[in-house]
């Protein structure tokens, strides 16, 4: 195949190259049946959502720039005659089908080659990241002259999911035919190693693919990416001596393991299903006097004096306002808060609020604390000389007044306090938001931290909890202890309840790192489409009240590399319609809940049957599914998922159907709160037991 192929006259239509005549004619049916309708949108859409007329962003669309020939010519494949037994490689997406060279060559030569990163040089995709905040920070009242800023000329900007797609085509295409495309082998690989990178991706660059309107979606993505898996380990540094035979036999099969109508996927799910339940019934041993809880006038109004340690005000707040607005004639709490510093500020009511420490606890932590970015797979956050750290600690305890004096102590982040408190002789009750070994670096002081766990949890005066059955799942693959999972109530936040006041306004969480301007698209395509909708980062909404969050519309979360944060509870809690963009992507945490190298050390291994997903095994693309279905998101009764811009505004049209959300979200507090009230008070008794 020579260059002079990709300098063909083009198709007689505008964009299209003449890649054979019946694909000429299907890209034509395609440009004329898609321009006004484009895929995301499809039939699922309510009538007060015109597909006609929804408009997308340049950013995401390409429409009217020279990447709109791309678009239809890929959407027409897919409607040339295929006969599905005949398919070299069954399951991979109905796209691409047919071998052609002459479009294999277009895209190399025109699209791939000219636009891939090149090390030393700004990122391509990098630009198309800044060109989105050339305009004010304030898209609220958008007018015509900024709409530049989300509809960029042409000329000015890559198209970034046109490149994805031209990426998934080769791959797709190589795949089916690697004999007749073995010179090609290189390309192919390449496109797969970028369509990983960018699935892997921390900044979330792919998130708003399926509701770009080009023909290859999310869930193509990841089936591609789970076929060359194997292929891109074997081939990383080194050449294939026959490229197309050996590269194929590195090839998976085409499972779809994202799809949940495939047999993986189903799989996944129903594992996911099963690893739920089990952690629910995961009681805490042993219960006092045995598994009825014991006459709460025994201990009615008992003072209890608790010295509390850890950095996450929300987190270390979750049990104290639980136990003292659900039990006040039970248990009145006094609380000296160590240690406390973020997200304090936020909590008010009738309890021993949390309030942020500067004393000497919170002064040791700081001297130990460190934090870099150097170490993209692990966290940037961690302890240096657990030694030294432990050792000081468990020192100034023994000189801390309040410590001597209270009755129990609770810990939280990091978890690693919790062990000079259990040495120091005090019943500790602990409560964590993430994994225990979270700023413990090494193999060998993990191994030190779960041991120390496992003899803390001997004691039958000490209590440990997760706030997510996903953490809880997570631990049991490191140390054999059944972990419950307490869900937060947020009381903290009363007493605010959603009142959808703001009928226009819709809140964003706020996401520390990313790519996309969320609100600058959803904004765009919202004015575009004559919705009046207001969407509010909460990132700028900083010192707003719980009430002020409740008066919104409803709320839009999108996760990233913290997949169990507070601040979702704490909107799930207070009935706020939540919406969450559903895809296993949001599983790959490069510095969070995923991190593949973090948490290396384990005390055992679980049988496989039992636990037959890693958490930290990216390459395993079904058991990104079955993460996924383990997580909050999806888990939890109420909550909503979208899996494109089209299916959220659907969501958001109705705001009958919104109180109706917040209605099961609420009922689901209800069902939280009974539950944990339950295990707090056991905590409580047990950790006054003698």
């Amino acid at each position: 195949m020579e260059m002079e192929r990709m300098t063909r006259a083009r198709c007689p239509i505008s964009g299209f190259f003449p890649f054979s005549a019946p694909l000429c004619l299907a890209a034509f049916a395609a440009f004329t049946t898609t321009s006004l309708l484009p895929p995301v949108l499809g039939e699922s859409v309510v009538e007060a959502v015109e597909p006609s007329v929804l408009h997308l962003p340049r950013w995401l669309s390409c429409n009217g720039t020279d990447w709109t020939g791309l678009s239809s010519t890929l959407s027409a494949t897919s409607l040339l005659p295929w006969d599905e037994s005949k398919d070299p490689f069954p399951g991979l997406p109905r796209i691409c089908t047919h071998l052609d060279e002459d479009l294999v060559m277009w895209m190399m030569g025109d699209l791939l080659l000219p636009n891939w990163p090149v090390p030393g040089t700004e990122d391509v995709w990098e630009k198309i990241r800044k060109l989105q905040y050339r305009c004010g920070q304030d898209v609220v009242g958008l007018q015509e002259t900024e709409v530049s800023c989300v509809d960029p000329p042409g000329e000015e900007s890559l198209c970034l999911y046109g490149l994805v797609s031209a990426e998934a085509c080769m791959s797709v295409m190589f795949a089916r035919y690697p004999d007749a495309l073995a010179s090609l082998w290189h390309t192919a690989l390449l496109s797969a190693k970028m369509l990983r990178w960018l699935l892997h991706s921390e900044r979330k660059m792919l998130e708003f693919l399926d509701s770009s309107g080009w023909p290859f979606s999310l869930e193509d993505i990841g089936n591609i990416v789970h076929v060359y898996a194997d292929a891109l380990t074997e081939f990383e540094d080194s050449s294939p001596d026959e490229p197309g035979v050996r590269i194929a036999a590195y090839l998976r099969p085409a499972i779809r393991p994202w799809s949940l109508d495939s047999e993986s996927g189903r799989s996944a799910a129903a594992a996911a299903r099963a690893s739920l339940a089990m952690v629910a019934s995961w009681r805490w041993q042993p219960s006092l006097r045995g598994s009825c809880p014991p006459d709460p006038k025994e201990a009615a109004a008992r003072s209890i004096r608790i010295w509390a340690f850890g950095t996450h005000c929300s987190v270390m707040a979750e049990p104290v306002a639980s136990i003292a607005i659900l039990m006040p004639e039970e248990f009145q709490l006094d609380v000296a808060w160590h240690g406390t510093a973020d997200y304090c500020g936020h909590h008010s009511g009738d309890w021993p609020i949390v309030k942020a420490d500067h004393g000497p606890m919170r002064q040791l932590y700081e001297k130990h604390w460190t934090s870099t970015s150097k170490n993209v797979d692990g966290h940037k956050d961690s302890l240096q000389d657990l030694e030294g750290f432990l050792q000081a600690f468990q020192n100034m305890l023994a000189d801390d007044a309040d410590f001597q004096k209270a009755d129990l102590a609770l810990c939280s982040e990091p978890a690693i306090a919790c062990l000079p408190m259990h040495r120091a002789g005090r019943p500790v009750i602990g409560y964590f938001g993430v994994h225990i070994a979270f700023m413990v670096d090494g193999y060998d002081s993990q191994v030190a931290l779960y041991s120390g766990f496992t003899e803390l949890a001997k004691d039958p005066r000490n209590t440990l909890a997760t706030k997510s059955p996903y953490i809880s799942w997570q631990l049991y693959g490191h140390l054999p202890l059944k972990i419950p999972a307490i869900m937060p109530l947020s009381l903290y936040t009363q007493p605010a309840l959603y009142s959808g006041t703001l009928a226009q306004g819709v809140l964003l969480n706020k996401r520390p790192v990313h790519f996309w301007d969320r609100r600058l698209m959803l904004e765009t395509i919202a004015r575009h489409n004559n919705f009046d909708w207001i969407f509010f980062d909460a990132n700028e909404l900083r010192g707003a009240r719980y009430q002020h969050w409740c008066s919104y519309r409803a709320g839009v979360y999108f996760p990233y590399d913290w997949l169990q944060t507070m601040a979702f509870f704490d909107w799930v809690n207070m009935g706020i319609p939540t919406f969450v963009p559903d895809t296993p992507m949001f599983t790959f945490t490069h510095q969070g809940t995923n991190s593949k190298t973090a948490w290396p050390a384990t005390m055992w291994r679980p049988p496989r049957e039992v636990f037959g997903y890693q958490y930290s095994d990216w390459n395993d693309l079904e058991g990104r599914v079955f993460w996924w279905q383990l997580t909050d998101f999806k888990s939890l009764p109420g909550v909503q998922v979208f899996t494109s811009v089209a299916q959220l505004f659907q969501g958001l049209a109705s705001q009958e159907r919104l109180w109706e959300v917040s209605g099961q979200l609420r009922q689901a507090h209800l069902v939280r709160t009974v539950s944990a009230a339950d295990f707090w008070r056991q905590a409580i008794l047990r950790a006054l037991s003698r």
